[in-house]
């Protein structure tokens, strides 16, 4: 199995741990799925790019976790907390945080660590009815390949 596929597996595998986790997708960012058969919070999985050197093989991926806004269409008064942004925004924080440190405290048969992460970045409204939470994250897994 290659480094690409390996490194994807394990983050799937990973967030199959998380029970917060319902729905995984493997699109472009771009391209999610927005079915609204979707069991949310959703977390989708883009892998973006690799770099290849001789002993290790870094690959950059977009993760975004997203859960329904509630819709109420009561009269709101709150205008702070009148919806549930925040707890949508803590739960897929979560989510990302999560996965963030099994990867970096724990160790894997397959030696994939965290290179470099960017701050979580949080999405409110996004496709007007989500919020959530995304970041990317580089991983490395040694190389099979190697030098010639």
């Amino acid at each position: 199995m290659s480094e690409i596929s390996k490194t994807s597996y394990f983050v799937v595998e990973t967030l199959k741990t998380n029970p917060l986790v319902n729905t995984i997708t493997f699109e472009k960012t771009a391209e999610m799925d927005w079915n609204k058969q979707n069991i949310y919070p959703l977390v989708n999985i883009d892998v973006i790019s690799s770099n290849p050197t001789d002993e290790n093989v870094e690959v950059t991926f977009i993760l975004t976790a997203v859960q329904e806004r509630d819709v109420d269409n009561e009269l709101e008064t709150d205008k702070l907390f009148g919806s549930n942004l925040i707890d949508n925004l803590n739960e897929t924080h979560q989510i990302l945080n999560k996965l963030l440190r099994v990867i970096l405290n724990n160790h894997n048969d397959d030696d994939i660590d965290v290179v470099q992460h960017t701050n979580i970045r949080f999405l409110k409204n996004f496709r007007g009815a989500l919020d959530g939470s995304q970041m990317d994250v580089v991983l490395t897994i040694p190389n099979s390949v190697g030098g010639c």
